[in-house]
C-alpha cells in the first residue's frame, strides 16, 4: 500500500538525516516513486544517499522519471601514524613478537646476541654483550660486577629486584611468585610428592636429576659451580689450604677440616655446624633420629641413626648393619678402609690405617702396653683396674 512506502520514505530520510521536515518531504518526493533500491541492505556505517528527480508522479503504469543511484559510502580515513603490527614468533607455538630481522622471539634465538664467541644469548644494551659477560645495567655497589635489577639498580644480593613477601625474610623472590625458594618460590620439583626446588631449565631438583650433572664417564652427580664436575671429581669452589683439594664449604674459601663453613655456637668447640643449625653433631646440631628417647643423629637421607636402622645399609643379602664409608658393604663384608698390611683384609680402625692385630686404633699409653683403648680413655682396662701397674700415675 502507498502508506506503508510512505512511511518507509519517512524512515530512510530520518536514519540519513536529510534536512526538512515531513511536509517538505511530501511536496518534493511523490508517494508513487521507485525505492527499490534505496531499501536494499546497506553497510551500518555507510550514508545512503538516494537522489531523485524533483517531477510530478506519473499515472498508474507508466515508468516514473525518478531514478535513485546508487549509496555513496564514506569509509573512515586511515590513521597515517598508527604503526604496523610486529609479526609473531615463527616458533611453533609461540605467541610472542618476533624480531623484524629474524622472525624470531628473544627466547627462540631473535634479536641482537651476545658478541662472546660460543654464547646464543641475547645481548643487553649497546655494549652487544649478555648478562653473564657483562651486558646490561650492572649493579651499583662498589666493586660489585652483578647484573642491575629494578628500578634500584641493584643485583638481587644487594637488595635489588623483586623480594619474598613472607614477614622477616630480605631473600629475592623467583620468576613470577612472590616468594623466594625457601619458602615455595619458583619452579618446583616434579617428582611426586617432592617440595625442592627445580634446578635451572630441567622440572626436577637435583636430587632426582635436575640441573647440570658431572661430566665425569658413568658419574650421574650433580655438577657445581661454574665447573662441569661433582664435588668429588674436582668440580665447585676448592679449599685454599695449602695441598688440600677438598671442597670449600659455604661461602668461606675453606674446607669444614681447615676452618671453613658454619662453625658450632657451643664455647670452646670448633667443629662445624650441621644443617640450618649452629651446632655440630655432638652438641645436637642436624637433623636428629625420630626414634621415641633416641638422641643420636639421623644419617644421610633418612630419618634415624644407625641404630635404628638409618643410614646406608649393607647390601649384602641378609645383612642389616650399615654400610661403612663410601662402600657398599658393613666391615665383615668388605667394606670401609681396610688394613694397609700385606696380604691383611681385616679393617682399619681410626685413621691408622692398619687392623688391631697390626697396630691399628688407639693404644694405651703407658709404657710398653700395646692393647686397645676404648672410647675416650687413655689407658686400657686392665691398667685401669689396678691403678698400682699404671707407673704414670705413680710417678
Amino acid at each position: 500500500p502507498d502508506s506503508d512506502l510512505h512511511r518507509i520514505l519517512l524512515e530512510v530520510c530520518a536514519a540519513v538525516s536529510l534536512p526538512g521536515n515531513d511536509k517538505d518531504f511530501e511536496a518534493k518526493f511523490p508517494i508513487d516513486i521507485d525505492i527499490k533500491r534505496c531499501q536494499e541492505p546497506q553497510p551500518e556505517e555507510a550514508k545512503k544517499v538516494c537522489q531523485v528527480a524533483d517531477k510530478p508522479s506519473k499515472g498508474v503504469g507508466e515508468s516514473s522519471d525518478a531514478s535513485c543511484v546508487d549509496p555513496v559510502i564514506e569509509l573512515p580515513t586511515p590513521d597515517s601514524s598508527a604503526k604496523n603490527p610486529p609479526p609473531r614468533c615463527l616458533h611453533s607455538g609461540c605467541l610472542k613478537a618476533g624480531a623484524r630481522n629474524t622472525g624470531y622471539c628473544i627466547r627462540h634465538g631473535g634479536g641482537v646476541r651476545c658478541s662472546v664467541e660460543e654464547c646464543k644469548r641475547s645481548a643487553l644494551g649497546s655494549a652487544k654483550l649478555c648478562i653473564s659477560h657483562g651486558g646490561g645495567k650492572r649493579c651499583q655497589v662498589n666493586d660489585c660486577l652483578k647484573s642491575g635489577l629494578g628500578s634500584k639498580g641493584l643485583c638481587k644480593a644487594h637488595g635489588g629486584g623483586k623480594r619474598c613477601q613472607i614477614k622477616g625474610c630480605s631473600k629475592s623472590a623467583r620468576d613470577e611468585t612472590n616468594c623466594c625458594i625457601a619458602h615455595g618460590g619458583g619452579k618446583r620439583c616434579q617428582h611426586q610428592e617432592c617440595p625442592k626446588s627445580a634446578q635451572g631449565g630441567t622440572n626436577f631438583c637435583k636430587s632426582h636429576g635436575g640441573g647440570k650433572r658431572c661430566q665425569f664417564e658413568r658419574c650421574n652427580l650433580s655438577a657445581l659451580g661454574a665447573t662441569g664436575y661433582c664435588v668429588s671429581h674436582g668440580g665447585g669452589k676448592r679449599c685454599h689450604f695449602n695441598g688440600c683439594g677438598k671442597s670449600a664449604s659455604g661461602i668461606t674459601t675453606f674446607c669444614k677440616s681447615h676452618g671453613g663453613g658454619k662453625r658450632c655456637q657451643s664455647a670452646d668447640c670448633s667443629k662445624s655446624a650441621q644443617g640450618k643449625t649452629g651446632w655440630c653433631v655432638g652438641h645436637g646440631g642436624g637433623k636428629r633420629c625420630l626414634f621415641e628417647a633416641c638422641t643420636k643423629s639421623a644419617r644421610g637421607d633418612t630419618n634415624f641413626c644407625i641404630g635404628h636402622g638409618g643410614g646406608k645399609r649393607c647390601m649384602f643379602e641378609g645383612c642389616v648393619r650399615s654400610a661403612q664409608g663410601a662402600t657398599k658393604s658393613c666391615k665383615a663384608h668388605g667394606g670401609g678402609k681396610r688394613c694397609q698390611k700385606v696380604e691383611c683384609s681385616r679393617s682399619a680402625l681410626d685413621s691408622s690405617g692398619f687392623c688391631k692385630v697390626h697396630g691399628g686404633g688407639k693404644r694405651c699409653k703407658e709404657d710398653g702396653c700395646t692393647r686397645l683403648v676404648k672410647g675416650d680413655k687413655v689407658i686400657c682396662g686392665i691398667h685401669a683396674k689396678n691403678p698400682i701397674l699404671n707407673t704414670k700415675l705413680v710417678h
